[in-house]
C-alpha cells in the first residue's frame, strides 16, 4: 500500500456542469467536460506514476450542496468539494460505502479551508472505527 494517498473529485458530464454553475470558484474547472476530464485523467496518470494511490470519489451536485451545508457554509470553492470528496473516502456521507480511510498516509492540502470544514474533517477523522482500517 501507497503512504501517499489522494482522493480526486470525478463527476460524470452532468454532474460536472451542475457542480461547475454552482461553485463559486467553477471557472478553474475548466472551459468543458472533455477538457476537465484530459486534464483530470493527465494528473491521476501522474500521482499514480509517482506511486500515489488516488481514489477518484464521485461527486453529485444535490449532495455537495448537502455537504456544504452541514458545515455551515453555502459557498462551493474548490476546498469544499476536495472536503467533500475527503469526508466520502473517509465514508462519513451515506452512500460511501466501502471508500473507508486507510490508515496513514493521507496528503491533503488544507491550508485556507474554513475553519468550519476543519472542524468537520476533524469529527469524521475521529469517527473512524478500528474495524475501517483492515
Amino acid at each position: 500500500m501507497s503512504n501517499n494517498f489522494q482522493v480526486y473529485c470525478w463527476y460524470t458530464p452532468d454532474e460536472w456542469a451542475k457542480v461547475k454553475a454552482i461553485s463559486s470558484d467553477g471557472d478553474t474547472m475548466g472551459n468543458t467536460f472533455d477538457g476537465w476530464l484530459k486534464a483530470a485523467e493527465r494528473e491521476t496518470e501522474r500521482l499514480n506514476s509517482i506511486g500515489a494511490t488516488v481514489d477518484k470519489v464521485h461527486v453529485d451536485a444535490d449532495a455537495l450542496l448537502a455537504f456544504a451545508s452541514s458545515i455551515n457554509t453555502n459557498v462551493i470553492t474548490n476546498q469544499v468539494r476536495v472536503a467533500f470528496a475527503l469526508s466520502r473516502h473517509l465514508g462519513d456521507q451515506p452512500g460511501a460505502g466501502a471508500n473507508r480511510a486507510q490508515p496513514l498516509g493521507f496528503r491533503l492540502g488544507v491550508s485556507g479551508l474554513p475553519t468550519s470544514v476543519l472542524r468537520s474533517l476533524s469529527w469524521v477523522v475521529r469517527r473512524r472505527r478500528p474495524s475501517d482500517e483492515a
